[in-house]
């Protein structure tokens, strides 16, 4: 992988990041005021972004040997546990909405800081970016 490539790879990580966090304002959108039909939709929408998302993490950790792989993936997988958990329990409760997406918002964040800024980090290091 050449340092551009690297580069490159950054840059989509933290653009997909701000596409999540539209995705989640959607989904508070529809949560607080749309009806099943849109909560589903926009449910759909963030969890397929959020596993293709992912899907792209790994591919790239696995491709440049990230030493800590295996942490980050199963860090995935408990988000998407606990996002919905958090999207289905409430669905049905409009006041929730906002309270709702801070929340998955909080956990996206803390991931974000403990497990992608590391693996960005270590990106730039070792593609001398």
């Amino acid at each position: 992988m050449k340092s551009h490539m690297a580069r490159e790879d950054i840059n989509r990580i933290m653009v997909e990041h701000g596409e999540i966090s539209i995705l989640i304002e959607q989904l508070r959108l529809a949560i607080k005021g749309g009806t099943r039909e849109a909560v589903e939709r926009e449910r759909t929408a963030f969890f397929s972004f959020l596993e293709e998302h992912f899907n792209y993490e790994k591919g790239l950790m696995e491709f440049i040997n990230y030493p800590h792989v295996s942490v980050h993936i199963s860090e995935h997988t408990k988000l998407i546990e606990i996002c919905q958990s958090v999207i289905d329990g409430s669905c049905s409760n409009a006041a929730l909405a906002s309270s709702i997406c801070k929340q998955i918002t909080g956990y996206l964040n803390t991931h974000t800081d403990s497990f992608d800024f590391p693996l960005m980090h270590y990106i730039r290091q070792k593609f001398f970016i």
